[in-house]
Formats: C-alpha cells, sequence, structure tokens
C-alpha cells in the first residue's frame, strides 16, 4: 500500500486534519484501507456457477451436433477451472473483486468503515463529534461517517457531496487528493455549529492510518 501513497502525500494529509482542527472543535480521522475483504469465497462461489452454466452449454450443445461428452471430461474440465481460479484468486488477490458485486463490495466496504470508526474510538470523543474520513481503494469507495452529536445538528446529506468528490478523485488515482480536497470542506461544514473550543486537546491522532 505505501507505495499508492507517499510518506510526503501522508504527511501532507496529517497537516490538513491539524490545520482542519483549528477550525473546528470536531474530531477528524481518516482511514485508509486497500480493500474492505479478500472476496475470494464470493469469487469462488460466483466462478463455480459459472463454470457450471458453461458445461451445461457445452453437453447441450455436443448432443445437438450429434455427440456425447463423457460426464468425467466435463467434470474434470470443471474441476481444473475452478482449482485455477482459486488458485489465481490467492496469487493475486485483486482480481477476485472483479467477480465480486458491486452492491455487495459496496456493503463490505461500508461495514468495514463501520467498524474503524468504532476500532478506533472515533464515537468516543468528549463531545460525540467525531469525524471518519474512510477510503477503500479496491472498492472504489468513500465514506464520511460522523457521531451522533453532529448528525443530530447536521444531518447525513451534507457527506454525501464530499462522498462523491472522494469516489472521483479515488477513480482517476489522485488518492492524496481524495483526502486532502475533503478535509478543509468537511472543517467548513463542522465550523459554524462545532467552533473551536478553548481547550487545545487532540482525542483523536491526525496521521492517516493505512490498513
Amino acid at each position: 500500500m505505501s507505495e499508492r501513497i507517499s510518506k510526503a502525500e501522508r504527511e501532507a494529509i496529517r497537516a490538513a486534519i491539524e490545520a482542519a482542527e483549528t477550525r473546528t472543535s470536531a474530531e477528524i480521522f481518516a482511514v485508509l484501507a486497500e480493500r474492505s475483504d479478500d472476496y475470494r469465497h464470493v469469487a469462488a462461489f460466483h466462478l463455480a456457477l459459472w463454470i457450471f452454466a458453461a458445461a451445461f452449454t457445452l453437453a447441450l450443445w455436443a448432443q445437438w451436433q450429434g455427440f456425447a461428452l463423457p460426464a468425467v471430461t466435463l467434470s474434470a474440465g470443471g474441476i481444473a477451472a475452478f482449482l485455477s481460479g482459486y488458485v489465481l484468486f490467492n496469487l493475486f488477490p485483486s482480481l477476485a473483486i472483479l467477480l465480486t458485486p458491486h452492491r455487495l463490495q459496496r456493503e463490505r466496504a461500508h461495514r468495514n468503515a463501520t467498524h474503524q470508526f468504532l476500532a478506533h474510538g472515533v464515537d468516543h470523543t468528549s463531545g460525540r463529534s467525531g469525524v471518519l474520513v474512510f477510503v477503500s481503494l479496491e472498492e472504489r469507495f468513500a465514506e464520511v461517517v460522523v457521531d451522533s452529536a453532529i448528525e443530530a445538528k447536521l444531518g447525513r446529506e451534507p457527506w454525501f457531496e464530499v462522498v462523491e468528490v472522494m469516489v472521483e478523485h479515488c477513480r482517476e488515482g489522485r488518492l492524496a487528493e481524495a483526502y486532502l480536497d475533503a478535509i478543509p470542506v468537511i472543517a467548513g461544514l463542522l465550523e459554524d455549529s462545532f467552533p473551536p473550543g478553548s481547550a487545545e486537546v487532540n482525542e483523536l491522532d491526525d496521521k492517516l492510518v493505512i490498513i
């Protein structure tokens, strides 16, 4: 993952969070995941379905042509194709995501965002004003997860546009910009309802967490 985002870019993101938190009492925390699941079992299931459908179609075609394919030949070919595919999924994890429905990718990435929000204590800030800025790279998924005090005042709608811009940056390969553009916008949305307080307590680490 280190080749996807440089040390200088990680430092720029840390500085952006630090600057944003001078404008608001909210605590901003950033996480980058390479992917939110290995998807091997999901991909293997879909591969098995496709192999079965292909074998069934081939058997019907052979019968229509007037000759029969031995069941053992079809079975051996199907097993070999499945095992080859499963080995490839283990050697090249990114291949598995290609056979995973987009809806399921989004569900797994959203679940991971929620997990990271809780695992890193973003829900434990004193003012219940934590914000998670999350990207799951392989799924091209981004989410801004906010704690209860922020949601009560601002709702969820303000974050949709932020997420859209982040996703677009990720699709274009501009990963650092996804964070660097989003963080000041998030601070701007928060600063009126959550102005900076007198106490300078940093409750969450400002560095980008890469998982």
